[in-house]
């Protein structure tokens, strides 16, 4: 089969199974809502802001089960996927959530481009933000990729959240304890290096982060960040076996 053949199939596949994802679906919806709740409380500009803060979790959903699920199931073992066909399946599969994400972000920012420009609102930055926001996506979905070798059901992306969601907790009892570097961090300001290489570490805890304070050394540390998760997960399927049963 060759690559243009097991590329298509990997599509057809993952595109079936990602369209049947609930949790995808209620992440669109609800990426969808809460925006439109700013919007109608707020303003335009707040509800631009938060659908440029969020949209990249549509890549963490994505990567659910991405690879554990599918190796243990025995699906792979398939005549479709002879002669380590699998492993090239394993790896197409990036590309194409890849895809899909792009996709569903794309339309998400296209609607959100024409009412700023018909209101005169749309920011130059705002473009800057949403590029940004693709390098964080494709960094959740390289992150839920190397989870999912350890967990499934879709356990890699609900460890993210929980652990973003216990960082976030983690700052706001700091802010009692008057910490320079907290308020730094929520200051946007970096006075030094040792002050950007914590935002870096932080920005890979959170990277959302780096959508709202555009710090060149942390957008260049998450992008690194993803080649080497990718790196590893090559290097994972290159090696993997399948167990007969």
């Amino acid at each position: 089969m060759c690559s243009r053949h097991q590329l298509q199939t990997a599509f057809l596949i993952t595109r079936k199974k990602a369209a049947s994802g609930k949790a995808l679906a209620f992440s669109f919806l609800g990426l969808g809502c809460l925006p439109a709740v700013f919007w109608i409380e707020d303003s335009f500009s707040l509800s631009l802001r938060a659908y440029l803060f969020f949209f990249p979790y549509i890549f963490l959903f994505l990567a659910q089960d991405i690879y554990r699920d599918e190796i243990d199931s025995g699906a792979l073992e398939s005549v479709v996927f002879l002669r380590d066909g699998f492993k090239d399946y394993l790896l197409s599969k990036n590309l194409v959530l890849a895809g899909i994400g792009f996709a569903l972000s794309l339309i998400g920012f296209t609607a959100y481009a024409v009412c700023g420009l018909a209101l005169g609102q749309l920011l130059p930055s705002d473009l800057s933000r949403f590029l940004i926001g693709l390098v964080v996506g494709l960094y959740y979905l390289a992150a839920g990729g190397g989870l999912s070798f350890f967990l499934k059901s879709g356990s890699n992306a609900l460890v993210v959240i929980v652990g973003q969601a216990c960082l976030g907790v983690g700052l706001v009892f700091s802010l009692t304890g008057r910490h320079s570097w907290v308020e730094n961090l929520l200051a946007g300001s970096f006075p030094n290096s040792v002050a950007r290489l914590r935002f870096l570490v932080f920005s890979l805890l959170f990277p959302n982060a780096v959508i709202v304070r555009r710090l060149p050394l942390s957008i260049l540390g998450i992008g690194l960040a993803t080649l080497c998760l990718l790196w590893f997960a090559e290097r994972r399927i290159r090696k993997l076996e399948l167990l007969r049963r």
